[in-house]
C-alpha cells in the first residue's frame, strides 16, 4: 500500500465513524417519534466501534502536540476547538428556540439558558466530541516530557474505570469523554504501528479481523456486558476492525470513494448534521406510520443530513468563523487593500 493509500485509509476510517455518528443521532431523534424501528438497538450495539475509531483516527496525526510550544498548540488547535464548541453551542441553542426537541427530557433541554451557560462544566448534546479533543490534547501536551508509557497507562486506567461503570459522573458527555480517552492518547504513540498494520493487512486478514470483532461484540453484548474491562477490550478490537475495514474501503476504489471523501469533511458534518436531523424529527412527529418504516427512514434522513452539511460547507467555504477561526483583519488584506 502506498503512502497516499495510508492517508486514504485514515480518511476512510473517519468516514465510517462520521456515518456511524450521523446514523446514531438520527436514530436517537426519530426513535421518540416512532420512526426509528430497530436502529437505536443496532447503533447501541456498535458503540464499541463508532467513537473508539473516531477518536483513534483523530489521534493518529496529532503527534505534533508532543513537540509544540503551548502558544502554537493554542493557536493551531485548542483555540479552534473551544471557539467551535462555543459557537455551535450557541447556534444549537438558537435553533432549538424555534424547533421542538423530540428527545427524552432526561437528555437535557438545549433551549435552556442554564444548559448553554453550563457547557464547560456540564456538557450536553452532540458537541462533546470537540470539547473532549480539547481536554485530550491538553493532557498530551502536559505529559509530553514523560515516558510514553505514563500517559498511555493513565489514559487506559481512566477509560477502564469509565467503561466498567466504576466511575460515573452522572453526565453522559463526561462519561463518554472518560471512556474514549485512551483511544486518542494511544493513537498518538502507536501511529507507526497502526500504519504498518494497515500496510500489511491482506484482504483476507481484514475480513477476518472484522468478523472477529463482530463475534466478540456479540459475546460482549450477550454475556460480558457487566464484566469490568470487557467494553474497553472489545472497543480496542473495534479499532483494529476499523483499520481493517478502512483498508478494504480504499481497495474498493471509486465504488466506496465517497466514504473516504466524507472522512475529509468530518468537521462540518459533525457540527451541522444534528440540526437537520432534529428538524426532520420534529416534522415527522405528528405522522403515524408502521414501525418498520423506520428501517428506511433512518438511513434516508441520515443521508439528507449529511448532504445538507456538505452543501452548507460548500456554500460557506470562503466565510471564515463558521467552520474555522475568524481571520484577523491583517490576515485578509493584500498589498492592494482588503480582499472582498
Amino acid at each position: 500500500m502506498t503512502q497516499r493509500a495510508r492517508v486514504e485509509w485514515v480518511d476512510a476510517a473517519r468516514g465510517l465513524a462520521i456515518i456511524g455518528v450521523v446514523v446514531y443521532h438520527t436514530g436517537l431523534f426519530l426513535g421518540p417519534v416512532g420512526w426509528a424501528a430497530g436502529w437505536p438497538r443496532v447503533m447501541a450495539a456498535l458503540e464499541t466501534f463508532r467513537m473508539p475509531v473516531f477518536f483513534f483516527a483523530s489521534g493518529l496525526f496529532a503527534g505534533k502536540i508532543l513537540t509544540q510550544r503551548f502558544a502554537d498548540l493554542w493557536a493551531r488547535r485548542l483555540s479552534l476547538f473551544l471557539y467551535l464548541y462555543v459557537l455551535w453551542s450557541i447556534v444549537r441553542w438558537v435553533f432549538f428556540q424555534f424547533v421542538p426537541f423530540t428527545l427524552d427530557p432526561s437528555s437535557g433541554d438545549p433551549s435552556s439558558w442554564v444548559e448553554l451557560v453550563a457547557i464547560f462544566v456540564w456538557p450536553r448534546g452532540g458537541l462533546w466530541f470537540i470539547y473532549a479533543l480539547t481536554i485530550f490534547s491538553t493532557f498530551v501536551w502536559l505529559t509530553r516530557r514523560a515516558h510514553a508509557w505514563i500517559p498511555i497507562c493513565i489514559s487506559i486506567v481512566v477509560s477502564f474505570l469509565f467503561t466498567s461503570s466504576i466511575l460515573d459522573t452522572g453526565n453522559g458527555a463526561w462519561n463518554k469523554t472518560g471512556a474514549y480517552f485512551a483511544f486518542f492518547v494511544c493513537a498518538i504513540y502507536v501511529r507507526d504501528a497502526a500504519l504498518r498494520l494497515a500496510d500489511r493487512l491482506s484482504t483476507f486478514a481484514a475480513v477476518l479481523a472484522t468478523g472477529l470483532y463482530l463475534l466478540l461484540d456479540l459475546v460482549y453484548l450477550t454475556i460480558m456486558r457487566d464484566l469490568p474491562g470487557a467494553r474497553l477490550l472489545v472497543s480496542a478490537m473495534g479499532v483494529v476492525s476499523g483499520i481493517a475495514l478502512s483498508t478494504l474501503v480504499v481497495r474498493c476504489g471509486p465504488w466506496l470513494g465517497w466514504v473516504t471523501f466524507l472522512g475529509t469533511r468530518t468537521l462540518p458534518i459533525y457540527l451541522v448534521h444534528y440540526l437537520p436531523v432534529a428538524a426532520i424529527a420534529a416534522l415527522l412527529s405528528p405522522v403515524n406510520v408502521p414501525g418498520e418504516a423506520g428501517w428506511v427512514a433512518v438511513p434516508v434522513v441520515a443521508v439528507v443530513a449529511i448532504c445538507v452539511s456538505l452543501l452548507l460547507d460548500h456554500a460557506l467555504r470562503g466565510v471564515h468563523g463558521v467552520f474555522d477561526l475568524p481571520r484577523k483583519r491583517d490576515a485578509i488584506t493584500t498589498a492592494s487593500g482588503p480582499v472582498r
